[in-house]
């Protein structure tokens, strides 16, 4: 079905819902072959099945919190049902979907929606230790899906880690503190508690976030790839890459990164060669001293820090041994020749 639309109401709710809509005199410009191809792809229609999902666990949350319940209606084929969180105040999903391939057989994820953020866990039987990812600001995430895999989440899970993936609904460098409240609220620090370790993960604005909650979260390493520290212009005021970012809220709690890992025993900083890089790195050691383990990376591209290990082919190794506790040496023996060995008049 697509609908033809005259008036803004009809433009409003199929906008919401994502549903396939246009006007007629588009529709008479493009002709029926053209619309179909576009408005009905496989493409257009993922997209209208991941927005329909995230609605309907809106929906379902915003009643959750005033103690009511919605009795789904399930069709004969199975579909993904999203699950009322008994709990408390905030919905959750539960993917019903055929698992990812990559995901271990019967390991379904969970999520539960925040206002600004969707939590996404993953938690095999035999797992004794937990990677919070942060997700970056990659342009190209499709956000209205709330159930997206995290960063890093497919070889974390390969790897015997449990996972917890912080996914913002939008670029928003996780100001919004919603998260601190969901990192907070008994049943999460009861569930974390069930581990013998915490890390936190992320790259750019996820190693931002992840740095920024490390203490909150209890972490014991923390791995940063091309870490930013802040955007806060009184704290770092030469920072000009991330303009729109930069006009966010910068002020009250987890403004400055430097001041969340206080307690972390590691804090690894994988970055590159630019100056503001430099300048991000300068600030963690000045605050961190001998606690950061950091690695500069030499490329002759401006490809940023986490594409060109996926390049290279070394981001789970490169990952993954900084969350078991790696050295130096360590560090540098994965990375190879992309670390940037300096003389000492450098």
């Amino acid at each position: 079905m697509i609908f033809l639309k005259h008036d803004n109401r009809v433009a409003e709710l199929t906008e919401h819902f994502g549903l396939p809509a246009l006007n007629t005199q588009k529709f008479m410009r493009k002709g029926l072959k053209a619309t179909l191809d576009e408005y009905l792809s496989p493409e257009m229609l993922d997209t209208m099945k991941a927005t329909y999902r995230q609605r309907h666990a809106e929906y379902v949350a915003a009643l959750a919190a005033h103690g009511l319940e919605v009795d789904t209606i399930v069709p004969d084929e199975p579909q993904p049902v999203p699950a009322v969180d008994r709990q408390g105040h905030l919905g959750a999903i539960r993917s019903q979907k055929a698992p990812e391939e990559a995901l271990p057989e019967g390991l379904w994820p969970t999520t539960t929606l925040t206002p600004s953020y969707a939590m996404r866990r993953l938690h095999p039987e035999d797992a004794r230790e937990l990677v919070v990812t942060f997700e970056g600001a990659g342009q190209a995430l499709d956000r209205k899906d709330p159930l997206r895999p995290g960063f890093g989440e497919r070889f974390l899970i390969k790897s015997g880690y449990a996972v917890l993936s912080v996914l913002p609904h939008q670029q928003n460098w996780y100001r919004p503190l919603d998260l601190e409240q969901y990192f907070r609220a008994p049943e999460t620090r009861a569930w974390m508690a069930g581990f013998d370790k915490v890390h936190v993960l992320g790259s750019g604005m996820g190693a931002f976030g992840a740095m920024a909650f490390a203490d909150l979260i209890g972490a014991e390493n923390v791995v940063a790839l091309q870490p930013i520290t802040t955007l806060a212009e009184d704290l770092i005021p030469g920072e000009i890459r991330f303009p729109a970012a930069r006009k966010l809220d910068w002020s009250g709690a987890y403004r400055d990164a430097c001041a969340g890992c206080d307690k972390a025993a590691r804090i690894y900083a994988i970055h590159g060669d630019h100056p503001l890089d430099l300048a991000h790195v300068a600030r963690l050691q000045d605050a961190l001293g001998a606690r950061l383990i950091s690695a500069e990376l030499s490329h002759d591209s401006k490809r940023p820090v986490t594409p060109l290990l996926r390049a290279k082919r070394c981001l789970p190794r490169t990952a993954l041994t900084c969350l078991r506790g790696g050295d130096t040496a360590a560090l540098e023996q994965v990375l190879g020749a992309l670390v940037q060995h300096k003389t000492p008049a450098e």
